[in-house]
């Protein structure tokens, strides 16, 4: 009986497990493509071959020059921009600029996230735009 039951495991692994292991893959790929993953955010290997977010850069600009200094802490700004730094979106752009209109005034805010980028065969470095809010 033993016998039986390990020859449709066998016949199982060898007609099934294969093509579904090939979908398991594939629909890794679509989800890593489809829901914005990133190769430090559920992406696998490629975590080796970039930069972790944590190095992004964040640049914030007013359109009017800003000239008096924050009347309050700036605890919360630094929370949501290290917060934007790893996972930039609109949600957390929008708290950053309305935390600057609370601590600097009135004005229209633009938020930038920059990612580096090293090209070990030319060894040269620098920092690409990736989002704009």
């Amino acid at each position: 009986m033993m016998g039986i039951k390990s020859k449709l495991v066998e016949r199982f692994a060898k007609n099934y497990g294969i093509p579904l292991l090939a979908v398991l893959v594939a629909l890794h790929q679509l989800t890593h493509r489809s829901w914005g993953l990133t190769s430090w955010k559920g992406g696998g290997f490629g975590m080796y071959a970039e930069f972790h977010p944590v190095y992004n850069k964040l640049l914030i600009f007013s359109d009017l020059p800003i000239t008096n200094s924050p009347s309050q802490t700036m605890l919360p700004l630094n929370e949501l921009l290290s917060e934007a730094r790893l996972y930039p979106n609109k949600r957390i752009a929008d708290r950053i600029k309305a935390e600057c209109k609370n601590l600097y005034g009135e004005n229209t805010y633009r938020l930038e996230v920059w990612k580096p980028v090293f090209e070990p065969d030319s060894c040269r470095f620098w920092l690409t735009k990736v989002k704009e809010y």
